[in-house]
């Protein structure tokens, strides 16, 4: 699950393009995620009636050498006790047009995600759909 939840919150692009063609916006900035799969946060994973997975927050700050941070806040909750916690990722990002590839480090998986204007759109195999906002 945790993959997931970093995956989710792994998106962001690079500006690129000429005069000739479209430009796309530059990801260089802080990002929060608003949605997952349309609902606006926190979204819930209920996994049994005993245990649910909250994803609170999910803030990704793209840097201009290609790197990025990442901090997601969740909260568990486990035959009644909750508990939340903050999780911290990193890793590099590169932009090919309006498409950009996220790799968290010391992973091998990649997320590709597409930019239009403010707004970050990321699609994952699992079914989820996360949408960031530039803030």
């Amino acid at each position: 699950m945790r993959r997931l939840v970093l995956a989710l919150g792994a998106v962001s692009i690079l500006a690129c393009g000429d005069s000739s063609g479209p430009e796309f916006s530059s990801a260089v900035g802080t990002w929060n995620l608003v949605t997952v799969n349309g609902s606006a946060l926190p979204f819930t994973l209920e996994f049994s009636q005993a245990y649910r997975l909250e994803i609170l927050s999910d803030v990704f700050v793209a840097s201009e050498n290609g790197t990025y941070t990442e901090s997601t806040t969740l909260r568990e909750t486990d035959a009644g006790t909750a508990t939340t916690t903050s999780e911290q990722s990193n890793g590099t990002w590169t932009q090919t047009n309006g498409t950009v590839t996220v790799t968290e480090s010391g992973g091998t998986e990649t997320s590709t995600a597409t930019i239009s204007g403010n707004t970050i759109t990321l699609t994952q195999g699992q079914g989820f759909v996360a949408v960031y906002h530039r803030q």
